[in-house]
């Protein structure tokens, strides 16, 4: 994964939707990815309106190894759920 430690140092969110025409919110495919992260150490704020939605609340303590941990787990995670489905 390239280094994007300054990007996400900041509110960043990731929305889930279903494969189709029209917008769908997926919370099965968010809440899911929240639940596998979680089980790898990486706790996610789930967030939106459709509980489609992962906030990403980065502290400003945070070293650019350990950033980069947790955006590996989180990707790896979304990968695995998606391909799942």
């Amino acid at each position: 994964m390239k280094d994007c430690t300054n990007e996400f140092k900041k509110d960043t969110k990731i929305e889930f939707i279903k494969d189709g025409e029209k917008w769908e919110a997926d919370p099965d495919t968010c809440g899911k990815v929240t639940k596998e992260a979680l089980k790898n150490g990486l706790l996610l704020a789930g967030a939106g309106l459709h509980k489609n939605v992962i906030r990403l609340l980065v502290p400003l303590v945070i070293t650019d190894e350990q950033l980069n941990e947790g955006l590996d787990v989180l990707d790896d995670r979304a990968i695995e759920t998606v391909t799942k489905a």
